[in-house]
């Protein structure tokens, strides 16, 4: 029990400092325990994740080990997360404020940054 816990921390750590070799290898010490806790789709997933990733330009692999699988939401070490929970948490940051704050450019904001995001997702 100890030492699965041990892999689940050290890829929430792996994000916050942006390690990627950390990241790659806690992910295939947890993956073990995906058949345990009863998470077929993760236990199929993996596998073809780290497959993927052998088969990317050294380019490619050259930024993630520089860290580029995450960034940084402050100027301290060890802030850093994924990026997508970034992406989530600036849609939780925009609708947020866009719904809290008063005055006519608040539904305006939140109206137009939905058509922008859309259009950057389907590109």
């Amino acid at each position: 029990m100890y030492r699965d816990m041990l892999h689940y921390v050290s890829f929430f750590l792996s994000m916050r400092i942006r390690q990627f070799d950390l990241r790659c290898a806690a992910v295939r010490k947890v993956t073990p325990i995906f058949h345990a806790m009863d998470r077929p789709t993760y236990l199929k997933l993996v596998p073809i994740h780290m497959a993927g990733l052998k088969q990317y330009p050294p380019q490619v692999l050259e930024k993630l080990a520089a860290g580029a699988f995450a960034v940084n939401i402050s100027d301290k070490n060890g802030c850093s997360v994924a990026l997508d929970e970034a992406h989530e948490m600036l849609i939780n940051k925009e609708v947020t404020m866009s719904m809290t704050t008063y005055g006519m450019g608040s539904p305006s904001r939140l109206v137009h940054y939905i058509s922008v995001r859309s259009r950057l997702m389907k590109n």
